[in-house]
């Protein structure tokens, strides 16, 4: 069975820096604290193909990363993001045939509310069943 989401914080866990998988680093949906994380979030993906002449088929999947950083902390935050994106583009995760990140750069979402920044890596994996 296929987990992305988890897979994905698993092994950012081991290749970014301070990243503590369920302390700072997290499967599933933003949490308010702590203030400094990353979350990864299935968000779909493309429909199944099946492989000719097999029951086994593709499977797509799509996580968008989100890294949230503290106020007044931009360029570290954007360094940050861009560790999460190399770190991702082709990540030999042995379960998946093909991992690779959507875009060039983060995706620099802005600030929120209390001035916490906010960017996204989308990164797309594909998996045979």
């Amino acid at each position: 069975m296929f987990t992305p989401d988890q897979d994905i914080a698993e092994h950012l866990a081991v290749t970014i820096p301070d990243a503590v998988l369920d302390t700072d680093l997290f499967s599933g949906p933003m949490r308010e604290t702590p203030k400094r994380a990353i979350f990864c979030l299935s968000t779909g993906g493309a429909p199944p193909e099946a492989r000719m002449g097999s029951l086994k088929a593709d499977r797509f999947f799509r996580v968008q990363v989100t890294i949230r950083e503290t106020p007044n902390n931009f360029k570290s935050g954007l360094t940050r993001a861009r560790l999460v994106r190399d770190s991702l583009h082709y990540a030999p995760l042995s379960q998946y045939v093909e991992v690779a990140v959507a875009e060039s750069e983060p995706n620099y979402l802005g600030e929120a509310d209390d001035g916490q920044h906010l960017w996204t890596v989308n990164v797309d994996l594909r998996g045979t069943e």
